[in-house]
């Protein structure tokens, strides 16, 4: 059974709670498609329906599809983002698929399992591999990326945030 669902404003409630719980200072949540920027979960759900849409993506953009996943007992646990191709900046630092697990939920299975539901998507999208990206220090996000069979390819420096990222490919079969 997935746990995974397009993003609704009956969700509302929950993305405004997931988002708060980052706290004030962030600059953005990986996975979830700029919602720390957004005004309100309606116009975030309407840009999210703008980069589904192969033809109102900006220029310099690719496609994405943005998920929610959700508990059994139907808390908002996590978020991710698959994007269907990438750019320069995706392909070096950010990949075809970025994710946010909320913090009281982490470290308890939920992002290999988020991660698992999205890479059937991926393949179902036509990806036959994907790029996953995270910082070098993450060791949480490296061991989901390596649960899901994540080959690291290389280290790379981010010039803009002076991280080094590493640089995951998953071969979807």
């Amino acid at each position: 059974m997935t746990h995974l669902r397009k993003p609704t404003l009956a969700d509302e409630k929950q993305i405004l709670a997931f988002r708060q719980a980052f706290g004030e200072s962030v600059e953005t949540i990986p996975g979830t498609s700029y919602l720390i920027q957004a005004q309100s979960v309606a116009s975030w759900l309407a840009e999210l329906e703008k980069f589904s849409d192969p033809k109102r993506i900006p220029a310099g953009f690719v496609r994405g599809l943005q998920f929610l996943y959700f508990s059994e007992d139907n808390q908002l646990v996590g978020m991710i983002n698959l994007r269907t191709n990438l750019n320069d900046y995706l392909d070096n630092y950010g990949g075809h698929i970025g994710y946010g697990i909320h913090p009281k939920f982490r470290r308890q299975g939920y992002g290999s399992q988020m991660l698992k539901e999205t890479l059937v998507i991926a393949k179902e999208q036509g990806l036959k591999q994907v790029l996953l990206t995270c910082d070098d220090d993450n060791q949480g996000s490296a061991k989901v990326i390596e649960a899901n069979g994540g080959k690291l390819a290389d280290k790379r420096l981010n010039k803009e945030s002076q991280k080094v990222i590493r640089r995951y490919w998953i071969e979807l079969e």
